[in-house]
């Protein structure tokens, strides 16, 4: 049981992959969120960089941080660019 005296219960993945997330409010009302798949957000393309860039994290028990904000998203952006200007993988011309 934890502090706000709920049951913390532990859920195992009998096949495939998922998302698991780790939302946070704190007193003054502000959002934090971790995020982890465990493989890569791109898992039927071997070929994308994406393909299972997170397995190193899942297999390390570690979290990624979940960009909240406009602004943190373009701290971390790689590429910016509108779906219909790609006419094939967007990996593809990097």
């Amino acid at each position: 049981m934890n502090a706000c005296g709920l049951t913390i219960q532990l859920v195992a993945a009998a096949y495939g992959d998922g998302v698991i997330m780790m939302v946070d409010w704190d007193p003054e009302g502000n959002l934090t969120a971790e995020t982890i798949h465990n493989y890569g957000a791109a898992t039927v393309d071997e070929a994308s960089p994406h393909y299972d860039d997170q397995a190193p994290l899942f297999a390390n028990e570690e979290w990624r941080p979940v960009l909240l904000s406009e602004a943190s998203i373009r701290e971390n952006l790689s590429r910016e660019y509108r779906p219909r200007d790609i006419t094939g993988p967007w990996y593809a011309d990097e």
